[in-house]
C-alpha cells in the first residue's frame, strides 16, 4: 500500500517563488517560422505543425499558421510521405502511412512558395524500457509557500533502462485522463411571482420539462459524463552523468494536485520515454534549462531556442522549432477510486450543468482503453 508523506512545509518555501519574465526588445520581434513535429516508432499518424511567431514576448500560443505547405517526410531507403493538411498549419499522415522504424534516418523537407526548409537526417535510436512506477500521496506540498491553502498531490516517479553500450539520451512525458459526472437534468429555472422553482434540464441530458413540475427521459444525456486529459509541459530529460549501468533510477516524473474530480472516479496516466538523438538532446536541454529560468514552456521567450530546420537557399534564416526522431516506450497505471480513498479524502460534487467545457481538454467520448 503507498502511503502519505508528510513533508515539512518549509523545504518548499524558496522552490515556489515567482521568476520575473524577461521582456525582448521590440527590435527583434519579426517573423520567424516554427516548426513542432515528429515521427516515432509508435503507428501514425505523424503531425507536424507550421506557424510563424512575430513577437517573441507575446504568448506562443497566439500564433499565425502557416497553410498550403508542402511537408514531406523522407525516410534514408527513399521511402517518403507528403503529409495532409487536415487543420490550418497542421499536417499529417495517413493512418497507414510511413512509420517510423529503429536503426533508419528521418528528416522532413518542407515548401512554402518558393522556399525550402530541411532538417538534418537523424538515426531512430532504441528507447530502452521503463521498468517501474512508483507513486505517492503526499500531504501539503503544494502552495507551501501559501500556508492557508495547502493541497496535497500525487507524485510520480520511474525507473528506467537503457541500452547497454549507447548513449542513452532520452526524454520522457506524461498525459492523463480522468472521468467527471455532472448532472444537467437537475438544473432548475425561477418562475413567476413569488419565483417558483421549476425543472430547467439541459437538452444535451436527454430530458425534457414535463408536467406538474417533473422531467422525461426522452434520449441519452451527451454531456454527463466527460474524460478530461492532461498533458505535462514541462522537458524532462535524463541526466546522463548521474546514470549508473545505463539505468536511472527515481525519475520524478509527474506532481498531480489532488482534489476530488481527478480522483472521484478512475484515474489513468501514461508515461513515455522518448530516444534522442546528440543534437536533439542538445535542442531539448537548452529547453529544459529556458524553463528552469522562467518557469513554464509557453512563455515566451521559449521560442528563441533555435532547432534542427534550416532554409536551404539562406542558411542563416533563423526558423524556430524541431523535427523530432524517437522510439518510444510507454508504461501506464491506474488508480480506482478504492484505493484512492484509502489515501485521501474523496468529496462528491453535484454539478447541474454540462460536463462539456468544465475543463479545459474535456471530452464526452469514451476512451478506447477505458
Amino acid at each position: 500500500m503507498k502511503k502519505i508523506i508528510h513533508l515539512l512545509p518549509l523545504i518548499f518555501l524558496l522552490s515556489d517563488a515567482c521568476i520575473d519574465r524577461y521582456e525582448l526588445p521590440e527590435k527583434i520581434s519579426v517573423e520567424q517560422l516554427v516548426v513542432d513535429g515528429m515521427i516515432t516508432s509508435q503507428p501514425g499518424p505523424y503531425t507536424i505543425e507550421l506557424f510563424v511567431a512575430s513577437d517573441l514576448n507575446t504568448n506562443v500560443n497566439s500564433r499565425v499558421p502557416v497553410s498550403q505547405a508542402t511537408v514531406k517526410i523522407v525516410e534514408d531507403t527513399g521511402v517518403e510521405e507528403t503529409l495532409v493538411e487536415v487543420s490550418a498549419g497542421v499536417y499529417q499522415t495517413q493512418p497507414m502511412g510511413i512509420q517510423g522504424t529503429v536503426g533508419r534516418k528521418y528528416h522532413t523537407v518542407i515548401s512554402i512558395g518558393d522556399k525550402q526548409y530541411v532538417s538534418e537526417p537523424q538515426e531512430m535510436l532504441p528507447a530502452g524500457t521503463i521498468s517501474n512506477i512508483d507513486y505517492q500521496f503526499r500531504t501539503s506540498v503544494i502552495n507551501q509557500n501559501d500556508i492557508s491553502e495547502p493541497q496535497d498531490a500525487l507524485d510520480v516517479q520511474i525507473d528506467s533502462e537503457g541500452v547497454p553500450g549507447a548513449q542513452n539520451f532520452f526524454r520522457w512525458r506524461w498525459s492523463s485522463v480522468y472521468e467527471v459526472v455532472t448532472y444537467p437534468h437537475l438544473k432548475t429555472i425561477e418562475v413567476g411571482k413569488p419565483p417558483v422553482v421549476m425543472p430547467n434540464p439541459l437538452p444535451c441530458s436527454g430530458y425534457i420539462p414535463g408536467a406538474y413540475g417533473t422531467i422525461e427521459k426522452k434520449d441519452i444525456c451527451t454531456c454527463c459524463n466527460c474524460w478530461v486529459s492532461e498533458y505535462s509541459s514541462a522537458a524532462m530529460i535524463s541526466s546522463n552523468n548521474a546514470v549508473s549501468d545505463h539505468s536511472f533510477n527515481g525519475v520524478f516524473i509527474a506532481r498531480v494536485p489532488v482534489d476530488h474530480w481527478r480522483f472521484n472516479l478512475r484515474f489513468y496516466m501514461l508515461i513515455e520515454q522518448f530516444s534522442l538523438t546528440e543534437d536533439a538532446y542538445a535542442f531539448w536541454k537548452l529547453v529544459h534549462a529556458q524553463q528552469q529560468g522562467e518557469g513554464s514552456l509557453f512563455q515566451p521567450n521559449s521560442v528563441r531556442v533555435r532547432g534542427n530546420i534550416v532554409r536551404v537557399d539562406d542558411p542563416n534564416e533563423i526558423v524556430l522549432g524541431f523535427f523530432g526522431v524517437s522510439a518510444v516506450a510507454q508504461k501506464n497505471f491506474v488508480i480506482e477510486p478504492e484505493e484512492a480513498a484509502t489515501q485521501i479524502e474523496i468529496v462528491s460534487d453535484t454539478v447541474k450543468g454540462s460536463c462539456l467545457g468544465l475543463f479545459h481538454g474535456s471530452s464526452n467520448k469514451k476512451p478506447t482503453f477505458w
